[in-house]
């Protein structure tokens, strides 16, 4: 019931005037966003900020995409996890992780967990995605401060969902 309403939701989402479609053609992805969020490229990511709310709004919420070269250690889907899991709870402790189920995306076997951690002092909470793919592993994140969490979620979803690899 959860995945159908997610769905709809998404669908709805898509369906609102003003969301543009970011395109990589050097990676091979297209991902979609609301027309109020910026993207930036940082490094070898790229990143989709929320509109700050006021002027003392000083965290933006974000969906990053990060593309991770794993030919000089290849692994499966399963080995990426738990490698993730254990770096999660050795930095941020052993209740870091809220949440992982398997996931498809953009025609992919996929994992999703839900984790909190703390960053330069600021509590943070994140839906992260990752599928494998060849040799390489994708890695979508929405990260946002837990007392915003629920509010940016459905939009923060909608996004990660609509990550689609091009040809």
């Amino acid at each position: 019931m959860n995945a159908l309403i997610n769905a709809k939701a998404f669908l709805l989402l898509l369906l609102i005037p003003g969301w543009l479609t970011y395109t990589d053609p050097a990676k091979k992805f297209t991902i979609s966003y609301p027309k109020d969020w910026t993207p930036k490229s940082v490094n070898t990511a790229v990143a989709f900020l929320s509109p700050r709310e006021n002027a003392n709004d000083n965290f933006q919420e974000n969906v990053n995409v990060l593309e991770q070269d794993l030919s000089a250690q290849p692994m499966t889907l399963e080995q990426y996890t738990e490698l993730s899991r254990k770096q999660i709870t050795d930095a941020f402790g052993a209740n870091a992780v809220v949440s992982t189920a398997p996931k498809a995306l953009a025609g992919q076997k996929a994992m999703e967990m839900v984790y909190t951690m703390t960053y330069q002092g600021r509590p943070l909470k994140i839906r992260a995605y990752w599928f494998i793919k060849e040799k390489t592993a994708w890695v979508l994140t929405f990260t946002a401060e837990p007392s915003q969490f629920s509010k940016y979620d459905p939009t923060g979803t909608a996004i990660l969902n609509s990550f689609a690899l091009t040809k």
